[in-house]
């Protein structure tokens, strides 16, 4: 019965038209987006840090700021202790290129889905 099924969103490397398309084809109701927002014009996302992240080429994982602030952490561990304003992004960085509102995001990423989904459906 369709009351029983549960609703499923994927969540995880969901930066792209083709990241979307492909977690809709696999069954999932929808998309958790969360890097692909990071670098938009809405986002709380400093400045500085927009930069870097329009700049990034892959999820990249560093110490430099347990190091400055003196935070002790095995190194064996690749979890960091979090304090201030950390910007977190997933893997889809590298295919972040310029800033946009959030509603040019989602107009892509559902637009280009709905392209690719009718290719590969034939329809």
């Amino acid at each position: 019965r369709s009351s029983d099924l549960v609703p499923v969103l994927a969540a995880g490397g969901v930066t792209s038209a083709r990241a979307l398309a492909a977690v809709l084809a696999a069954g999932a109701s929808g998309a958790w987006v969360g890097t692909a927002f990071a670098a938009c014009t809405e986002s709380l996302t400093a400045g500085d840090a927009r930069a870097e992240l329009l700049a990034g080429t892959q999820t990249e994982l560093t110490s430099e700021h347990d190091i400055a602030a003196g935070y002790r952490w095995p190194a064996d561990i690749p979890e960091r202790v979090l304090r201030g304003s950390p910007v977190n992004a997933g893997e889809g960085v590298g295919l972040l290129r310029r800033q946009s509102g959030a509603a040019d995001v989602v107009a892509q990423l559902c637009e280009g889905a709905a392209e690719l989904l009718g290719r590969w459906t034939g329809s």
